[in-house]
């Protein structure tokens, strides 16, 4: 059961993620300070600090809830389906299209917190998928994994920049599409 002093703790990180993006809608990742992330949230200097060690903190903060939200939220895969893949990829980032688009804004270099949610992501989703002629599976679905994350990272940030008015499921279904012929085409010619 929550106590009481979980239940605060958790309330004022919602304040100060709250405040986190609230703060660069106005200004930039460069000019933001944790006196400014206080006054927006309301807080105190040592409240900040007995919740966060930075600013950088709190972002990695918000992409670790991100993180177990989308494990909790699907099942493990039973194969590589990019269709699959892309559609709840997609769909889930749509909840949180806005919160990206200011994190771009404001010149915030989220990648590697983004491609970290990624992997853990597709890692734990693929977790029973094996690569059938490797020596050891586990290392070859490590090298997998990691050639996903970046690709859908990428996937997603070209969707932000230069698609911000398509849907999550169109989109993703006009990726999937291309990658698919693409892998197609290579595998027909080898």
């Amino acid at each position: 059961m929550e106590s009481r002093y979980d239940r605060q703790k958790q309330r004022t990180d919602e304040f100060i993620l709250k405040a986190l993006f609230e703060c660069l809608e106005k200004t930039s990742w460069q000019q933001l300070s944790v006196t400014m992330l206080c006054q927006q949230a309301q807080i105190g200097r040592k409240t900040f600090y007995r919740h966060f060690s930075s600013i950088h903190n709190v972002l990695e903060y918000w992409f670790v809830l991100r993180s177990e939200e989308y494990i909790r939220s699907v099942s493990a895969l039973s194969g590589y389906e990019i269709q699959t893949i892309a559609r709840e990829f997609f769909s889930f980032w749509q909840n949180y299209k806005e919160e990206l688009s200011i994190l771009q804004s404001a010149s915030v270099d989220y990648t590697a917190f983004l491609f970290r949610c990624a992997a853990d992501v597709i890692g734990s989703r693929m977790s029973s998928i094996r690569c059938a002629n490797e020596s050891d599976p586990a290392y070859a679905g490590e090298y997998f994994i990691l050639y996903s994350a970046g690709g859908f990272i990428a996937l997603l940030e070209n969707w932000i920049t230069h698609h911000p008015d398509l849907d999550a499921l169109e989109y993703a279904n006009a990726a999937a599409a291309q990658i698919q012929r693409v892998v197609l085409q290579q595998s027909a010619s080898c």
